[in-house]
């Protein structure tokens, strides 16, 4: 995140849209970089180097002010705005949602990252598919997806199931910061990600099922086509 200075996306009396903001990061990044690919993807501009194997995503962000909300454990964290991925701005604390999170993800023994960075690693292996890390994690939390005796596959196949139930939409922040959070960039991304996550939910439930019956060889058949070939073994 690059907090920059509220005057760089003054327009007239008001402030340009944040896709703007985002070409014009864009631009100066192309300058400095000048043999790197370089685009937006929702709320950032992504710098991709080493042929595409280690990516930078740079998010604009505009200092707001300091968090006045209901949760008193959080007050005076700085508040930001940055792009939605459809033109407009959210507001966000990466601070307080860290720090939720981080409680969240204690709480679950440490499980709930972890399923979501297999759920983010499933949609960037699969075509065209694209998965917000702040929304996986967020709905993981949300769902209670990782609390309890549950293991790593079922946590990923519940979460795919939450995806696909909620048709790719994003979900309201349950800190009341963000306002709703999206899954993905748009809605005919959000629609592919739910036609996915519908169909790696019906394989990783075969899987499980496999696993139960202790046929391994099948369980780890179903998990390669959740991940398109690319099962993390």
């Amino acid at each position: 995140m690059v907090i920059l200075s509220s005057n760089e996306r003054k327009w007239g009396r008001g402030n340009t849209t944040s896709t703007t903001t985002l070409n014009k990061v864009k631009d100066a990044l192309s300058a400095r970089f000048a043999s790197t690919g370089i685009r937006n993807s929702g709320c950032a501009v992504v710098l991709s180097f080493a042929s595409g194997s280690r990516t930078v995503d740079v998010v604009p962000a505009f200092y707001v002010g300091p968090y006045k909300g209901a949760v008193a454990q959080y007050e005076n964290y700085p508040m930001f705005s940055i792009p939605d991925g459809s033109g407009g701005w959210l507001l966000t604390s990466p601070q307080i949602h860290a720090a939720a999170l981080a409680a969240e993800d204690e709480r679950s023994g440490h499980k709930l990252k972890r399923i979501a960075q297999l759920a983010k690693y499933w949609a960037a292996v699969r075509a065209n598919l694209n998965l917000h890390s702040f929304h996986a994690e967020i709905l993981t939390a949300s769902a209670q997806i990782s609390i309890g005796p549950r293991s790593y596959a079922q946590g990923l196949h519940e979460l795919f199931k939450n995806i696909a139930a909620r048709n790719g939409r994003g979900i309201q922040d349950p800190l009341g910061i963000s306002g709703v959070i999206p899954a993905s960039s748009g809605a005919a991304a959000a629609a592919r990600l739910a036609v996915a996550a519908r169909t790696a939910a019906d394989h990783a439930g075969r899987a499980i099922e496999a696993e139960v019956q202790r046929d391994t060889g099948e369980a780890v058949r179903q998990w390669k086509i959740v991940f398109g070939g690319n099962f993390p073994a």
